[in-house]
């Protein structure tokens, strides 16, 4: 028996960090010949101002989102194309325009570098295939199951640094706010920096900054899964989530999450955050790198 095409519900929001500010994520989602496809891009900041970075036309988060978004989209536009070769599409992009800007893809301080998380559904088989690399999220929400089906791979390198972070908190008597640009923690973000890609160090992670195909491919996380009816498929920068939940490591915070995005809607999830990031300001509560983060979500609802 001939399957339906899945009809689908789309709602996105993207937010910069601050108003009047260039947003470092980027996003596509677009519907193309039977397929969905859709991706979420969270651009990192770079460590060290050059001469060539000062050259660019974006900041250097927003420039390695933008190439990367666009080129992964582009890719999986074409029948055979693969959500894993979009992402290593777009890792070759970034490289090329980096170059054309004077930048070395092998300097981790200054190169331009994001996330990837990008999904293509195929419509009447009712399956979709996804591909990650970095800290941003893939939920998927059905009747049966809720499930993150992505890793944080920083997780280790972001848990050591803001222990570090804690720990100067304490030892000084200042806020971690004011502990940012401290020598002593400036030395543990660059220590993060340098350890991306290395696949022969179990610190290290993923992220996309143009290095060739082999010290990516390890880092590409991907997977399938059977989509039916009434199944919510979430994709969204790290920015997204309330930071009370704790990157969704657990089923219980996946649900809270799934329910939050049900009941208040993506503006209100937005809102909800900033309230929360502005009652901490001194980053007591919630430690962070940055008051407010740039906030990107996809929310596809399959079926009627």
């Amino acid at each position: 028996m001939k399957k339906l095409h899945l009809l689908f519900t789309i709602k996105t929001l993207s937010r910069a960090e601050h108003r009047g500010k260039e947003n470092g994520d980027a996003f596509f989602v677009k519907k193309v010949k039977g397929t969905l496809i859709a991706g979420v891009f969270d651009g990192a900041t770079e460590l060290k101002i050059t001469d060539a970075t000062r050259r660019l036309p974006h900041s250097s988060a927003t420039f390695a989102a933008l190439h990367c978004s666009q080129s992964a989209a582009c890719m999986l536009q074409k029948p055979a194309s693969t959500p894993s070769n979009a992402i290593l599409c777009a890792n070759r992009e970034l490289k090329k325009q980096a170059i054309r800007y004077g930048l070395n893809p092998d300097d981790s301080l200054t190169v331009p570098k994001t996330t990837a998380t990008v999904i293509k559904i195929d419509t009447a088989q009712r399956f979709l295939t996804w591909a990650h690399i970095g800290d941003s999220i893939l939920l998927i929400a059905s009747k049966s199951i809720i499930s993150k089906l992505t890793t944080k791979q920083n997780k280790i390198t972001e848990n050591e640094f803001l222990a570090q972070l804690k720990f100067l908190a304490e030892k000084t008597g200042k806020p971690p706010i004011a502990l940012i640009h401290d020598p002593t923690a400036q030395k543990y973000i660059i220590a993060t920096q340098n350890q991306a890609n290395n696949s022969k160090n179990p610190k290290s992670y993923g992220v996309l900054t143009g290095q060739s195909d082999e010290r990516i491919r390890p880092f590409i996380e991907r997977g399938g899964f059977t989509i039916t009816e009434k199944t919510d498929v979430i994709l969204a920068s790290d920015g997204a989530i309330p930071h009370h939940m704790n990157d969704l490591e657990t089923n219980d915070q996946q649900k809270a999450y799934m329910t939050l995005i049900r009941e208040k809607r993506l503006a209100n999830l937005y809102r909800f955050i900033r309230k929360q990031e502005n009652s901490d300001p001194l980053h007591i509560l919630y430690p962070r790198y940055k008051t407010h983060d740039d906030f990107t979500i996809i929310w596809i609802h399959c079926g009627r």
